[in-house]
Protein backbone atom coordinates (compact mmCIF):
# COMPACT_ATOMS: atom_id res chain seq x y z
CA UNK A 1 0.00 0.00 0.00
CA UNK A 2 2.83 2.59 1.19
CA UNK A 3 4.80 1.99 -1.84
CA UNK A 4 2.00 3.41 -4.27
CA UNK A 5 2.16 6.36 -2.74
CA UNK A 6 4.69 9.05 -4.79
CA UNK A 7 7.17 10.05 -2.70
CA UNK A 8 7.23 13.35 -4.59
CA UNK A 9 3.73 13.95 -3.79
CA UNK A 10 4.58 13.55 -0.19
CA UNK A 11 7.31 15.39 -0.07
CA UNK A 12 5.27 18.27 -1.91
CA UNK A 13 2.34 17.98 0.93
CA UNK A 14 5.30 18.96 3.34
CA UNK A 15 5.04 15.22 4.39
CA UNK A 16 8.30 14.16 3.52
CA UNK A 17 11.68 15.60 2.91
CA UNK A 18 14.50 14.20 1.06
CA UNK A 19 16.10 12.39 4.28
CA UNK A 20 12.53 10.69 5.04
CA UNK A 21 10.91 13.15 7.09
CA UNK A 22 10.29 16.96 8.15
CA UNK A 23 11.62 18.26 11.12
CA UNK A 24 7.94 18.33 12.25
CA UNK A 25 7.48 17.20 15.88
CA UNK A 26 5.04 14.27 16.03
CA UNK A 27 3.51 16.19 18.73
CA UNK A 28 0.62 14.98 20.59
CA UNK A 29 -2.15 12.79 20.49
CA UNK A 30 -5.44 13.45 22.12
CA UNK A 31 -4.00 15.12 24.56
CA UNK A 32 -1.29 17.38 25.92
CA UNK A 33 1.66 14.85 26.65
CA UNK A 34 3.97 14.26 24.13
CA UNK A 35 3.92 11.02 22.47
CA UNK A 36 7.43 11.10 20.82
CA UNK A 37 10.41 13.05 21.44
CA UNK A 38 11.79 12.62 18.48
CA UNK A 39 10.62 14.52 14.59
CA UNK A 40 10.42 12.74 11.54
CA UNK A 41 13.50 14.15 10.62
CA UNK A 42 15.35 12.57 13.68
CA UNK A 43 13.80 9.43 13.15
CA UNK A 44 17.16 7.76 12.24
CA UNK A 45 19.10 9.13 14.89
CA UNK A 46 20.09 6.68 17.35
CA UNK A 47 18.44 8.83 20.05
CA UNK A 48 16.03 6.30 22.28
CA UNK A 49 12.24 5.68 21.99
CA UNK A 50 10.05 7.32 24.28
CA UNK A 51 7.04 5.62 25.20
CA UNK A 52 4.43 9.22 25.84
CA UNK A 53 2.08 8.23 28.15
CA UNK A 54 4.18 6.19 30.66
CA UNK A 55 5.76 8.34 32.81
CA UNK A 56 8.44 9.31 30.65
CA UNK A 57 9.86 6.02 30.53
CA UNK A 58 12.28 5.24 27.48
CA UNK A 59 11.43 1.73 25.94
CA UNK A 60 14.53 0.07 25.78
CA UNK A 61 12.72 -2.69 23.10
CA UNK A 62 10.27 -1.25 20.01
CA UNK A 63 8.33 -3.24 17.59
CA UNK A 64 8.53 -2.55 13.73
CA UNK A 65 6.01 -3.19 11.55
CA UNK A 66 5.92 -3.04 7.56
CA UNK A 67 4.08 -4.39 4.71
CA UNK A 68 4.82 -5.84 1.41
CA UNK A 69 3.46 -6.97 -1.98
CA UNK A 70 3.75 -10.52 -1.97
CA UNK A 71 4.50 -13.46 0.56
CA UNK A 72 7.68 -14.21 -0.71
CA UNK A 73 9.01 -9.93 -0.73
CA UNK A 74 7.63 -10.25 3.06
CA UNK A 75 9.58 -13.81 3.73
CA UNK A 76 13.29 -12.22 2.18
CA UNK A 77 12.35 -8.81 4.44
CA UNK A 78 12.33 -11.02 7.60
CA UNK A 79 14.78 -13.35 6.43
CA UNK A 80 17.72 -10.64 5.90
CA UNK A 81 16.57 -8.35 9.04
CA UNK A 82 16.84 -11.81 11.31
CA UNK A 83 20.17 -12.68 9.44
CA UNK A 84 21.76 -8.86 9.97
CA UNK A 85 20.65 -9.14 13.65
CA UNK A 86 18.37 -6.27 13.38
CA UNK A 87 15.39 -7.95 14.90
CA UNK A 88 15.46 -11.02 17.00
CA UNK A 89 12.45 -11.84 15.22
CA UNK A 90 9.87 -11.19 12.46
CA UNK A 91 6.58 -12.52 12.05
CA UNK A 92 4.62 -12.17 8.63
CA UNK A 93 1.40 -12.06 8.81
CA UNK A 94 -1.34 -12.06 5.57
CA UNK A 95 -3.56 -8.97 5.35
CA UNK A 96 -5.91 -7.19 3.35
CA UNK A 97 -5.65 -3.26 2.92
CA UNK A 98 -8.03 -0.78 2.07
CA UNK A 99 -7.19 2.45 0.86
CA UNK A 100 -7.73 5.24 -1.62
CA UNK A 101 -5.67 5.51 -4.26
CA UNK A 102 -5.91 8.35 -7.35
CA UNK A 103 -9.92 8.82 -6.18
CA UNK A 104 -10.65 4.87 -5.88
CA UNK A 105 -11.21 2.87 -3.20
CA UNK A 106 -8.51 0.05 -3.66
CA UNK A 107 -8.79 -3.50 -1.98
CA UNK A 108 -5.00 -5.33 -1.90
CA UNK A 109 -3.83 -8.29 -0.67
CA UNK A 110 -0.71 -7.30 1.13
CA UNK A 111 1.67 -9.45 3.55
CA UNK A 112 2.54 -7.14 7.41
CA UNK A 113 5.90 -7.77 9.30
CA UNK A 114 6.09 -7.29 12.69
CA UNK A 115 9.83 -7.34 13.85
CA UNK A 116 11.23 -6.84 17.73
CA UNK A 117 14.18 -5.05 18.32
CA UNK A 118 16.38 -3.59 20.77
CA UNK A 119 15.52 0.35 20.88
CA UNK A 120 19.82 0.64 20.19
CA UNK A 121 19.12 -1.02 16.81
CA UNK A 122 16.00 0.79 15.60
CA UNK A 123 17.66 3.59 13.24
CA UNK A 124 19.99 0.09 11.75
CA UNK A 125 16.85 -1.69 11.09
CA UNK A 126 15.11 1.07 9.07
CA UNK A 127 18.14 1.81 7.32
CA UNK A 128 17.94 -1.39 6.50
CA UNK A 129 14.30 -1.89 5.50
CA UNK A 130 14.15 1.26 3.11
CA UNK A 131 17.49 -0.13 1.66
CA UNK A 132 15.84 -3.34 0.50
CA UNK A 133 11.74 -2.82 0.65
CA UNK A 134 10.12 -3.37 -3.09
CA UNK A 135 7.84 -0.27 -1.97
CA UNK A 136 9.37 3.76 -3.14
CA UNK A 137 7.57 4.63 0.41
CA UNK A 138 7.74 1.55 2.59
CA UNK A 139 5.52 1.91 5.51
CA UNK A 140 7.94 1.97 8.34
CA UNK A 141 5.82 2.21 11.86
CA UNK A 142 7.46 2.21 15.09
CA UNK A 143 5.93 1.09 18.11
CA UNK A 144 7.54 1.19 22.05
CA UNK A 145 7.51 -2.11 23.84
CA UNK A 146 6.48 -1.08 27.25
CA UNK A 147 6.14 -4.41 28.81
CA UNK A 148 6.76 -8.19 28.57
CA UNK A 149 8.49 -11.37 29.70
CA UNK A 150 11.65 -10.27 31.20
CA UNK A 151 12.88 -13.29 29.71
CA UNK A 152 11.92 -13.01 25.69
CA UNK A 153 13.09 -9.39 26.40
CA UNK A 154 16.41 -10.30 27.21
CA UNK A 155 16.58 -12.94 24.32
CA UNK A 156 15.65 -10.11 21.70
CA UNK A 157 18.81 -7.95 23.83
CA UNK A 158 20.74 -11.22 23.34
CA UNK A 159 19.78 -11.60 19.32
CA UNK A 160 20.24 -8.07 18.06
CA UNK A 161 23.49 -7.62 19.31
CA UNK A 162 26.02 -6.63 16.52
Amino acid sequence: MAGKFPSSQLRASGFLSPALGSNRSMGTFLSSRPVAKWSMGTFLSPAPVWAGGYAGRMADHVQVVTTTDSEQAAAELARGVVEARLGACAQVVPIRSFYVWEGAAQDDAEWQLQIKTSAARLAELVEHLRANHGYDVPEIIVTPIVGGNPAYLAWVDDQTRP
